[in-house]
């Protein structure tokens, strides 16, 4: 196996097949490479990143400081807290008009393709240097929406045009008591209305008012009955018809476990892939990491709808510079 290339490695390791266990927990070492494989069902990527972070501890267990876990029904948990302390904005949110089109009106057919993943890492001091050009035009904005627009219109400027909502993962712990934890899967979706040439600013603003409430966990609520209710659950992925690109966003630099992860002080580059699950043939789930002062981009797509080329390129030209956020 060609282990030069981290994402590409992580394709074969992962592609289906018997010599791949069926299992909820795997981890590969592929010199130089670490790979840690699991299923979203154990947990999600604040799991993860205490994982991560427990490996380069000096001690068993957990890194310090460890994280509190004493909810096993988290959703449950929340929704009870918000309806005892914000009973009005938790109406307001259970109230909203179903406009909220997750997808595209249409039949929607199951589609089956092997998920490709595409990577891209800047250099040592690129966000230092991302900093000062957001504190100059955006001050206030969220790197991660700025990389965001910068990736909207990186697609665009590559022949891939984005459809008019993002989709952007958002941590639910928020809404749970301050004396109460989860490592499950709790994450909700803001879903965000967006237009050519994506400004960071408007990017960031929707972001915020769909967060400043209960929307995004009233989705969680929905999407967890309608899981329910379809059990045992089958992993599919959809069709919608759609050739425009439905851009999903992670972005985890921020939860306290990843800031905990030993990095080596090394001077060369990094490596930081995140394959993330991609739930419609046209979507694109981008993972956005920092490492240190190093931005690393992942894309996960299928490569039967969208050219590898195109997407690559687009990756390259965000980490090339950071220029690349302020040019039209």
């Amino acid at each position: 196996m060609d282990c030069d290339d981290p994402a590409r490695t992580l394709e074969k390791l992962t592609a289906a097949g018997p010599q791949v266990p069926d299992v909820s927990l795997r981890i590969h070492v592929a010199d130089p490479w670490l790979f840690i494989v699991y299923d979203h069902g154990l947990g999600g990527w604040r799991l993860f990143a205490e994982i991560m972070a427990s490996v380069g501890a000096a001690e068993p267990g957990f890194a310090h400081p460890p994280p509190l876990v004493n909810c096993s029904n988290p959703g449950l948990r929340s929704t009870i807290h918000a309806a005892r302390t914000e009973p009005w904005q938790l109406f307001k949110a259970l109230n909203e008009p179903v406009r909220r089109v997750r997808r595209a009106g249409g039949t929607m057919t199951p589609f089956a393709s092997r998920v490709s993943v595409a990577y891209a890492r800047s250099g040592a001091d690129f966000l230092t240097r991302a900093r000062e050009i957001r504190d100059r035009y955006w001050p206030g904005v969220s790197t991660s929406a700025i990389v965001t627009s910068s990736f909207l219109r990186s697609l665009e400027s590559h022949g891939i045009t984005p459809e008019e909502q993002l989709s952007v993962m958002v941590d639910l712990n928020r809404h749970l008591p301050s004396d109460v934890g989860t490592l499950s899967n709790f994450v909700g979706t803001a879903l965000v209305r967006i237009s050519s040439p994506y400004d960071p600013a408007e990017i960031a603003a929707s972001i915020k008012d769909y967060t400043n409430g209960y929307r995004a966990l009233v989705g969680y609520g929905m999407g967890y009955a309608k899981r329910l209710a379809s059990r045992p659950a089958i992993k599919t992925a959809w069709n919608s018809g759609s050739s425009r690109a439905r851009l999903v966003v992670s972005d985890g630099s921020n939860i306290p476990a990843a800031q905990r992860i030993s990095w080596s002080t090394s001077t060369s580059p990094h490596v930081f892939v995140t394959r993330l699950p991609v739930g419609l043939a046209n979507q694109i789930s981008l993972a956005i990491n920092r490492v240190q002062s190093e931005l690393h981009l992942t894309a996960s797509y299928y490569d039967c709808v969208f050219d590898t080329a195109k997407l690559q390129a687009s990756l390259d030209s965000i980490v090339a510079a950071p220029c690349a956020f302020v040019e039209k």
